[in-house]
């Protein structure tokens, strides 16, 4: 059985990547008590996630969040329940600021300054704007152990492999029950899906049999 890694894509600068996925924050975080701050209202249920967007005009991914692996649009939602996909749990996302009226269709631009003030520093357009994305947060619960791939324990530095028999489409591999690493690994069927229907602002290779890192063996 294969499995794939998914990260964001390459993007052209920071600027970019700033204005194709916003940010998002959860209870807990600095940036969502900001967003409190500023006036936005304390949300009913501690789970919900706080987005600032660049433009309602969004891809079916976004990859900045601190909160969760990452967002996901409404539509795309329901084809991970028509599938059945496991391994995740859907986090409602309120929507706390646009910053532009939509995407300017003019040609390149420069821009100047910290490529977060393309956010921060704008007015918020949020009720000026129409026909707000639905967007829900992708928290993944499908977890893979990974095993010594030479099974020798003497070495304290080991190459590692995941498990066999694991059947989640979205996962992280864990070592000693604790999170290895920071990898969002996925089943072929997810692969299927996202290059089938030509998701956008996702990027997902298959992992090799050395694809891991070496793992430093506790004593």
């Amino acid at each position: 059985m294969n499995y794939y890694r998914i990260t964001q894509p390459d993007y052209s600068s920071d600027y970019e990547a700033v204005i194709t996925n916003g940010f998002a924050y959860s209870n807990g975080n600095s940036g969502y008590y900001d967003l409190i701050k500023k006036g936005y209202p304390r949300l009913l249920d501690p789970r919900t996630i706080l987005a600032e967007l660049y433009s309602i005009n969004v891809p079916p991914i976004l990859w900045s969040t601190w909160t969760c692996a990452f967002l996901i649009t409404d539509k795309l939602l329901s084809d991970f329940k028509k599938i059945g996909f496991s391994g995740y749990e859907a986090i409602p996302v309120e929507i706390a600021k646009v910053a532009t009226k939509g995407k300017s269709k003019g040609g390149k631009k420069e821009y100047a300054g910290e490529p977060e003030d393309l956010i921060f520093n704008r007015k918020n357009y949020l009720k000026e704007v129409k026909d707000l994305p639905i967007l829900w947060g992708v928290a993944i619960s499908g977890e893979m152990p990974l095993e010594v791939k030479n099974g020798n324990l003497q070495d304290r530095v080991q190459p590692f492999v995941l498990a066999s028999g694991f059947s989640k489409d979205l996962f992280y591999p864990i070592y000693k029950n604790k999170r290895y690493g920071r990898p969002i690994l996925c089943s072929e069927r997810f692969q299927s899906l996202i290059v089938e229907n030509q998701i956008g602002n996702i990027a997902v290779n298959l992992c090799s049999e050395n694809w891991l890192d070496t793992i430093v063996i506790e004593p």
